[in-house]
């Protein structure tokens, strides 16, 4: 929030008059608080505010949070960004000054469910949250605007209904909804069902014609009423898990607005009707757990960025024809959708994947949990924005035998995620600077996978940190078949247990390249790897003594090469190898011990040390000229 200030400004909140209300502790946190919220805009104030609708501890989804600041008005109209944009950017303020904070997904999410993104208060900042609204509400002679209620069996008896733009009913589980719980609330944008035991959604909910945000799941009825698509502005519906809705009016087209939709569990519905397609602003769409066998409607959303088909039993027909339109998406879930495509349509699986692989903007793709035989296509690796690939469960996978894995920067904040069930040969996981958590790194069980034989990581040279490189690697512990090893780009001063151990994890090493490592002191010692036969070692600035003590045998390298170590010496001597390569290094020429080598071609560049002063070349035999 300080970022950017000019020094009055910094010494304007110094010398506030919030600081000298009370002396309490307590009070000095909200007061720190209260300064933060009055340099907030006037958009972000109300989007604060408005979050003292939800009880202390409420694990608030993100997109259902944004959807009602947008239902509610209290985006910015702008010429270059959209609503959501903006929202997204309130968002990151907000978290970055600690007024929201990320949050585990409540008891009860599915696993599909895992890129959720909740978030929640700490009780101090919903004090102050509460504290803005409360006074607003008086300044404004009292008038209810948002209603947080408690039993949805009885009629809305509210002073002043026709104010009320956002309803929230917490904590009725088991309770019945009456028909007249909101029907008075005429001006109503926001209404959330989601804690009610809802049998049959009313109709009077057609009287609405400001709603703009319904959250209305588990409905116990057959039929979504027709009068829904009456509301013209409604932009987001989360019927979600109402496992009796088998179809949806003919009429949806109708609702122009439509961004959100949410059908996730309603197994019943088995088809979309036609209009679906004239559902143009809809941008995130869940229909896991449906019983969806055709997919064309689909074909006219072409502003969909989320679409998830995870849990669906049936073959979808004409499935790669309808992605092949959807440009714009980011994020992708057809985990388990494939199971059902064979044995009679295995080219539509080929189809679906090359299709797949043409969508330039994927951020995440889900491919779990389809046991099917597939080949991921080599192509995959050039959507360059894609940082998320799941493969759990996919048994009977067959991917690229160089399989290079990206780590992007995410504006959601969410970090790289890998679960693969089967092993590629040859693995390269490079942008590590953008792991954001170390627990990240861990869930990727590298240590699993053992039919990988070659594996690289990589950090951006000078890039800025999320994590310290060390607490990565740590994380990152190979599987013991690995043979090759190349770390590129680490900036931390030491290295992890494992790889100062690396006999005990990576007994049958054959390789292994470190390659910009500016500030590593240290390195393992050879003798631990007997069966290594070529090492590199690059650009490593402060690497000063590098012990080659021996207690298990001296390897015997086919290849050396020690390229800008400029400060380095080898003790007690240089290791065994057939060739050497000894660029800007010139420490290594002059103090490093010399051993009985079997050299046979030493290669030597930008060396400013006279000939004579080389000690490496002490008994050394005849050289390949």
């Amino acid at each position: 929030m300080l970022n950017g200030m000019r020094s009055d400004e910094w010494e304007s909140m110094r010398d506030s008059h919030i600081w000298n209300l009370s002396t309490s502790m307590g009070h000095e946190v909200l007061a720190s608080l209260q300064l933060s919220y009055s340099h907030m805009s006037a958009w972000l104030k109300l989007c604060f505010s408005y979050c003292a609708i939800f009880p202390k501890g409420h694990k608030i989804a993100k997109y259902d949070l944004i959807h009602q600041w947008i239902a509610l008005g209290f985006v910015e109209q702008s010429r270059i960004f959209d609503s959501m944009q903006l929202c997204e950017n309130y968002v990151t303020q907000l978290l970055g000054m600690s007024f929201l904070q990320y949050s585990e997904a409540p008891w009860g999410y599915r696993q599909e469910d895992k890129y959720i993104t909740f978030f929640t208060m700490h009780d101090l900042v919903h004090d102050l949250a509460r504290e803005i609204l409360a006074h607003q509400l008086n300044m404004e002679g009292n008038k209810c605007c948002y209603a947080l209620l408690t039993d949805c069996t009885k009629s809305l008896q509210l002073s002043f209904p026709a104010n009320i733009y956002s309803l929230h009913f917490r904590g009725c589980y088991g309770q019945e909804l009456c028909d007249g719980a909101f029907s008075s609330a005429k001006c109503l944008r926001v209404l959330d069902l989601s804690e009610c035991l809802i049998k049959k959604l009313p109709d009077c909910i057609g009287q609405l014609k400001q709603l703009r945000f319904l959250h209305a799941p588990q409905i116990r009825y057959e039929m979504v009423p027709n009068c829904i698509t009456e509301l013209s502005q409604l932009n987001y519906l989360n019927l979600r898990d109402s496992g009796k809705i088998s179809a949806l009016p003919e009429s949806i087209g109708d609702m122009k607005a439509m961004m959100h939709l949410d059908l996730s569990g309603c197994v019943e519905i088995r088809e979309l009707p036609i209009s679906f397609a004239e559902l143009k602003q809809l941008v995130h769409l869940n229909l896991s757990h449906c019983s969806m066998s055709e997919a064309e409607a689909l074909g006219g959303c072409t502003k969909l960025q989320y679409l998830n088909l995870s849990g669906n039993e049936e073959h979808i027909r004409r499935l790669s024809k309808v992605i092949s339109n959807l440009i714009k998406l980011r994020y992708l879930n057809l985990s388990g959708c494939m199971n059902a495509m064979v044995p009679a349509s295995e080219n539509d699986i080929v189809r679906l994947l090359d299709t797949i692989c043409t969508l330039s903007n994927l951020e995440q793709l889900d491919l779990s949990k389809n046991q099917v035989s597939f080949c991921i296509p080599e192509i995959i690796g050039n959507l360059a924005k894609l940082h998320t690939l799941d493969l759990l469960g996919c048994y009977r996978l067959k991917l690229p035998a160089d399989f290079v894995v990206r780590i992007s920067r995410c504006n959601s904040g969410r970090i790289f995620c890998l679960h693969m069930c089967t092993n590629p040969y040859a693995l390269t996981i490079y942008r590590l600077e953008n792991v954001k958590s170390a627990e990240e790194a861990h869930s990727i069980k590298l240590i699993m996978k053992q039919k990988t034989k070659e594996l690289r990581f990589e950090w951006t040279v000078a890039a800025s940190r999320f994590v310290e490189d060390k607490e990565v690697l740590e994380k990152l512990v190979p599987p013991s078949s690995v043979r090759v090893l190349h770390i590129t780009g680490y900036s931390s001063v030491s290295v992890p247990d494992w790889l100062m151990g690396i006999r005990q994890y990576l007994p049958n090493l054959s390789e292994l390249y470190f390659c910009d490592f500016p500030n590593c002191n240290d390195l393992p010692s050879l003798g631990q790897l007997p069966y290594l036969r070529e090492l590199g070692l690059c650009r490593m600035e402060s690497l000063e003594e590098w012990h080659t003590a021996y207690t298990s045998g001296e390897p015997k390298l086919g290849a050396l090469t020690i390229d800008q170590c400029a400060k380095l010496t080898i003790k007690p001597c240089a290791p065994r190898a057939t060739v050497l390569r000894i660029i800007d290094s010139d420490n290594v020429l002059s103090h490093s011990g010399a051993s009985s080598s079997p050299i046979t071609k030493l290669t030597v560049k930008n060396s400013k040390v006279p000939l004579h002063q080389w000690r490496l070349l002490h008994r050394l035999p005849v050289l390949r000229v």
